[in-house]
């Protein structure tokens, strides 16, 4: 199970690549204010997990498994964000910070029955 930075650093990864293409380092960087150490360890770790590839210097791409888990991890974030922003009036930013903390903590069905609610 991945922590919820980690969980913060993929979805900026697939949001960046539009699904699955290449990314800049300094790009993540920049979205989430963080120093490109911090994004580099995470990506190692990522990419010995298999999630993403990524040489030396190069850009990122995102594995298969990287965009299947990272594609099911941002479903779930807008769903809950969505939900926080839409029905609870929270501001954007906490309204990130709850989403991404609530993913891999909440079952399938609590989710599943949040986004029935909001898109029906």
């Amino acid at each position: 199970m991945l922590s919820n930075s980690k969980i913060k650093y993929l979805i900026c990864v697939y949001k960046l690549s539009n699904g699955g293409g290449p990314v800049k380092s300094v790009d993540i960087a920049n979205t989430l204010s963080v120093t490109k150490y911090s994004v580099f360890k995470i990506l190692k770790y990522f990419a010995e997990i298999g999630l993403i590839e990524k040489q030396h210097y190069g850009q990122v791409h995102l594995t298969p498994e990287g965009i299947r888990k990272a594609n099911s991890l941002y479903t779930e974030y807008v769903i809950l964000y969505t939900f926080f922003t839409k029905y609870l009036n929270v501001s954007d930013e906490v309204a990130e910070d709850d989403a991404i903390a609530c993913i891999g903590v909440l079952s399938s069905q609590s989710i599943d029955r949040i986004s029935k609610h909001i898109f029906n």
